[in-house]
């Protein structure tokens, strides 16, 4: 796989909690098409992500909306993509956003 497509949520602008992440990660684990690999989490330093390895970040990006978009914490999800060769990401949503990082 090529890509690594990172779901975010900041922890003081939602309600995302250690809980709902976990809760979050396993739907995708379960529902996504075996092209991607759900490849773990991080929380903490202020933001909560998910990690999934896809050789297609904008397919794997429109069915990972297609999961989770009936999810109260969709709303506040930041979602962006890198070539695992490489460190700067490319924004994907929300389309306004205009910097990304991993801390």
């Amino acid at each position: 796989m090529k890509y690594q497509l990172v779901l975010q949520w900041q922890l003081e602008a939602s309600n995302m909690d250690f809980e709902n992440l976990i809760q979050i990660e396993e739907v995708l684990r379960r529902q996504l098409p075996k092209q991607n690999y759900v490849d773990g989490h991080d929380y903490g330093a202020g933001e909560a992500n998910i990690f999934i390895l896809t050789d297609d970040p904008q397919l794997s990006f429109k069915q990972v909306e297609h999961i989770l978009s009936t999810y109260e914490s969709w709303p506040d999800v930041r979602v962006a993509y890198r070539p695992l060769s490489a460190d700067d990401f490319t924004i994907i949503w929300p389309k306004s956003l205009t910097e990304f990082n991993v801390a």
